[in-house]
């Protein structure tokens, strides 16, 4: 195959890529203050702090060559980051409902060049509880996030055949919708265990550069309370 004389049009037609990575993401800790308490409401004001614990030159086997990962493929960010965040929640009878914004605001370029553009959540949510054991959910959210700055120059030169090696490919904003069905169990062994699955569709999307559609998003979730 030529791949000097194909187009990324006629690459997509003609050729399949899988990739993975494992291992620990970066480290967030978070000191979060209640500024309102009370029977029916809470607001809450969240402080965080992204550690880069997370391998940012994984390599690994592509196109048969061994190259540095492309960014999307590395395990953090490689950058001190604050996280700022604020809550607002109330509940009535068989009601609850919320609001949410959080941000990542990225401090620096990181050790292979770049830095990830800053990053805002906004997410609202209502939930009927039906019993003391089962609720159901419908949550709207919606991200934006910046363009990265700076390229890593191990990645870069893949950037006409990878559009993930390109970092002119990140960024941009998405809103999407989802339902979602909550478990909790009330009493015995496993009482304060608690169940989510959630899924949701965006119905709005607006990237920067080429990157992959989002189609269909599926949350699970495990919490214990004691």
């Amino acid at each position: 195959m030529n791949m000097g004389n194909m187009s990324m049009e006629e690459m997509n037609k003609t050729m399949s890529m899988k990739d993975r990575s494992q291992g620990f993401s970066d480290t967030k800790v978070y000191v979060l203050i209640k500024i309102i308490e009370n029977k029916n409401h809470e607001l809450l004001v969240s402080n965080g702090l992204n550690i880069p614990t997370g391998n940012i030159s994984l390599h690994g086997i592509s196109m048969g060559y061994d190259s540095r990962k492309t960014y999307g493929m590395q395990l953090g960010a490689g950058t001190y980051g604050w996280l700022p965040g604020i809550t607002y929640t109330g509940n009535s009878r068989h009601l609850s409902w919320g609001v949410q914004a959080t941000g990542i605001i990225n401090c620096g370029v990181n050790s292979n060049g770049y830095s990830y553009g800053n990053n805002a959540t906004a997410t609202s949510w209502f939930s009927y509880r039906w019993n003391n054991w089962i609720s159901s959910s419908l949550r709207a959210e919606g991200t934006t996030s910046g363009k990265m700055y700076g390229f890593d120059k191990e990645v870069s030169p893949y950037r006409t055949t990878d559009p993930m090696a390109n970092s002119k490919n990140y960024g941009g904003q998405r809103v999407g919708a989802y339902l979602g069905v909550n478990f909790l169990i009330p009493k015995g062994k496993l009482k304060g265990n608690q169940f989510l699955v959630e899924c949701g569709m965006p119905f709005y999307q607006n990237v920067m550069g080429i990157q992959m559609k989002t189609t269909q998003i599926i949350n699970a979730g495990w919490q214990i309370s004691f």
